[in-house]
């Protein structure tokens, strides 16, 4: 069957073009999981190397419908409450709430991309999302002191990631 395949090495996290690829043919698989077109937007969610096929688990959702601009990538140290209860995923479109002491908090919108326990037993965990590289730049040093709440709408992430089922 017809694929797409890297025409470069495409690092985790990067934003894939469409010129990065090419048409190969493969062996299919069972129940598909290659991916498909439309792929501009979508970020790889680990390396792929250069004459690889790309597999839907491999690429995020798109993250254009969502964040504007030049993309960054950020790792963000968050409680188990923030990642409700470890049931924020990736794909999730997310709102990050930084709360600044001494004046009035922010919001960013953001996109999950992981998230994941930090040590087995406990609270922090640590959750990879894509933002705005404005927004991250201006806001690093709030981002990083960890003071900072996530607000998931649950109709948004059923509208942008592919197979999902309403609840």
């Amino acid at each position: 069957m017809a694929v797409l395949v890297a025409t470069t090495d495409l690092p985790a996290y990067h934003e894939v073009k469409m010129e990065q690829l090419t048409m190969d043919t493969r062996v299919a698989l069972d129940g598909g999981g290659y991916a498909s077109v439309p792929v501009e937007g979508r970020l790889t969610l680990k390396a792929i190397k250069k004459g690889e096929p790309l597999l839907e688990s491999d690429l995020s959702p798109s993250v254009r419908g969502i964040l504007q601009g030049q993309l960054m990538v950020v790792g963000l140290d968050v409680s188990r409450g923030d990642v409700l209860g470890g049931r924020l995923e990736g794909g999730d479109p997310v709102r990050v709430l930084l709360l600044r002491k001494g004046r009035g908090p922010v919001e960013l919108k953001a996109f999950v991309l992981s998230s994941s326990p930090a040590a087995p037993a406990g609270t922090a965990w640590s959750l990879v999302v894509a933002m705005n590289g404005h927004d991250a730049r201006k806001y690093a040093v709030s981002l990083a002191g960890g003071d900072l709440l996530i607000l998931k709408d649950p109709r948004a992430a059923i509208a942008t990631m592919p197979n999902r089922q309403a609840p």
